[in-house]
């Protein structure tokens, strides 16, 4: 995750396993857990992990993509973002052996596809990627 957010794709991405993404990372990475930031903590606090304060951070925050482990959302993502990509590994230190990519600007879809696509074969061999089309809203 940390490779494809800081060598492959530097843009604003939401996660929730803060971390290594965000070492020596120049792009804004928003914490949609709430453990580093305080504004999250205080929205899901009052409205839960619900597509709504999800949608207002990410908005606020100009976030492009985010990389999650979409079971942790119970009560979902926002409707308007698009699985893009899921990266299955080996689960040694991450909480799940998934991790989802969702599209939440579709302006970049183009290229974070084609970037997706050329960050597949330079994964260890433990671990797969699948790209997903991304249906129109």
């Amino acid at each position: 995750m940390h490779r494809f957010a800081v060598q492959c794709f530097p843009e604003p991405v939401a996660i929730i396993d803060l971390g290594w993404v965000t070492y020596r990372n120049d792009e804004y990475v928003l914490d949609l857990w709430g453990l580093g930031s305080e504004i999250a903590r205080q929205l899901f606090n009052a409205e839960g992990r619900t597509p709504r304060p999800i949608r207002r951070m990410t908005t606020d925050a100009g976030v492009t993509y985010a990389m999650l482990y979409e079971e942790v959302f119970d009560d979902g993502l926002p409707p308007e973002w698009r699985l893009i990509a899921q990266l299955s590994t080996s689960q040694v230190t991450a909480s799940f052996g998934t991790v989802e990519f969702f599209l939440i600007d579709s302006d970049k879809e183009d290229l974070m596809r084609s970037t997706l696509q050329a960050f597949a074969p330079t994964l260890p061999d433990a671990s797969t990627i699948a790209v997903f089309d991304c249906p129109a809203q």
